[in-house]
């Protein structure tokens, strides 16, 4: 199950009758108005998606509309810790090296053997985007989860690979027992 989500969840009905995108609020909005085609309200939204993409990716926290919460990107330094049976973790797996890495030798993947991203050119801090509920004024707010699209996560990983710098939350529960 590489890459895919443990929880069935979301692949059940009531999930994907409110799973939105943009192309099903066009559908929303042809209910109460007219005056756009849907050429021109994708190009409104999804030029709109892009700005506020660009103002998190220049390093700002952005506020979303109707009190919906924060955005921003955070990083931290993941916790590693070794197991019972001797393997990292907290580590992410690399598993564009560690694929070829269980096809040159078979007896890793028996094993369980991975390669992991340390992070070098971050010094071990793994950035991400983060979505603040803080002040959220809606019902279930926990229930609502972000999972940003592919072409913002590769944004992200150029904008980090040249360089950019963004918040590093320090990790507030480690002096609690």
């Amino acid at each position: 199950m590489i890459g895919k989500r443990k929880s069935s969840y979301y692949k059940t009905e009531k999930y994907l009758k409110y799973k939105k995108s943009v192309y099903t609020s066009y559908k929303e909005y042809r209910k109460q108005s007219r005056a756009l085609n849907k050429e021109s309200y994708l190009h409104i939204a999804n030029g709109y998606n892009n700005f506020m993409l660009d103002k998190i990716l220049s390093g700002e926290e952005i506020e979303l509309p109707a009190r919906f919460g924060r955005m921003s990107i955070t990083g931290s330094k993941p916790r590693v810790s070794f197991g019972e049976d001797g393997f990292p973790k907290g580590l992410m797996p690399d598993w564009g090296k560690t694929v070829p890495f269980w096809e040159k030798y078979p007896e890793a993947k028996k094993l369980g053997k991975f390669i992991y991203h340390l992070n070098p050119h971050t010094d071990g801090v793994v950035y991400k985007y983060f979505w603040s509920q803080k002040r959220v004024l809606i019902k279930y707010k926990k229930l609502y989860k972000f999972f940003p699209v592919r072409s913002a996560k590769t944004k992200l990983g150029k904008k980090i690979r040249s360089g950019a710098e963004y918040v590093i939350k320090p990790h507030y529960m480690e002096n609690r027992i």
